[in-house]
């Protein structure tokens, strides 16, 4: 088993040059992910942050790991520990990406602080933590489930069943629930297969060959996932047509309509550059983020026997699951 690095030994640098300026060095600035290095999601998102905020601000990286480290008692370890490093550098302003970020290390250390906070991907809404704070603002993340059912509905006529396969995870349940409104809005039952290995996975894809759509949710959290299997095991489950709203998810999907991570990163940034210039946290208002972008899976919709829009397919970009 490999063993997880330490907060500190994933405490980084930015490996953008930055030039001191006249009067002095640039400001620290910290970004938390709650996540690990090598996840999509926040890796993108990160690039999309240091590529806005350049040489504005240094920008050291510190990853909470909470995919990995599943219990609360490990991510509240692993919260506080983030917080030693951040009272040693004494940051400008604090980014934080997703909500086990919130959940640990906003909500209990951070409200009241001095120090500005700008979080992203907090998913659906921020009821739960009461965001915003004077010093706390942000952009949600916003799903367009709604946009890619009706596409799926146009293909499979009305959907009076989905299923929901993702990771066992506290986020997964999160988003469960909020599809659940969705499709229950659009008169559809939704069921939940969030499961925990492959062994579930691969049982949750065939008994869901049975409804009329299948959600395919995220897949970190799955500790033994191995992409060449979910390949295998979708092309040979192909009954049922398929969506995602990520975009990492399309080698096993057959439509995506997917968020773009870059967006939080961008935005998180620009509000950052504000900030330093003076802006005060509590005069930016919440954000969601506004764009999408269309995949879809050829192989997969074939073996299907689907035929999608030609003007959805001019539109789209295309994924081969082999």
């Amino acid at each position: 088993m490999q063993a997880r690095p330490s907060i500190v030994a994933l405490l980084l640098l930015a490996c953008l040059p930055v030039a001191a300026a006249a009067s002095g060095p640039p400001p620290e600035c910290v970004y938390v992910s709650s996540y690990h290095v090598g996840y999509s999601w926040s890796d993108r998102l990160e690039q999309g942050l240091r590529t806005t905020l350049g040489a504005r601000c240094r920008l050291m990286s510190i990853y909470l790991d909470t995919k990995r480290q599943r219990e609360p008692v490990e991510r509240r370890a692993a919260a506080a520990r983030a917080m030693v490093s951040i009272r040693e550098i004494r940051p400008a302003v604090i980014i934080t990406s997703d909500d086990n970020a919130a959940r640990y290390l906003i909500v209990p250390h951070l409200k009241g602080a001095q120090v500005p906070v700008v979080f992203t991907g907090v998913n659906w809404t921020v009821e739960e933590y009461g965001f915003p704070w004077p010093n706390v603002t942000g952009i949600v993340e916003v799903s367009p489930i709604r946009a890619v059912l009706e596409q799926a509905e146009r293909v499979v006529g009305r959907a009076g069943r989905a299923a929901y396969i993702a990771a066992n995870t506290q986020t997964e349940w999160k988003n469960y629930a909020r599809l659940k409104r969705e499709t229950a809005a659009m008169g559809t039952t939704l069921f939940a297969m969030l499961v925990d290995n492959m062994v579930q996975y691969e049982a949750s894809v065939a008994s869901a060959q049975g409804v009329d759509i299948l959600i395919m949710g995220g897949n970190a959290g799955i500790r033994d996932w191995d992409a060449e299997r979910a390949r295998r095991i979708a092309q040979r489950h192909t009954a049922t047509f398929s969506i995602t709203t990520r975009d990492w998810m399309m080698p096993y999907t057959m439509l995506g309509l997917t968020k773009l991570p870059e967006e939080h990163g961008e935005w998180a940034g620009e509000s950052v550059i504000a900030i330093l210039d003076g802006r005060s946290p509590a005069t930016i208002p919440l954000a969601t983020n506004r764009h999408w972008e269309s995949w879809v899976n050829q192989d997969l919709l074939e073996r299907g026997g689907y035929e999608l829009p030609a003007r959805t397919l001019r539109k789209a970009r295309h994924v081969a699951s082999h």
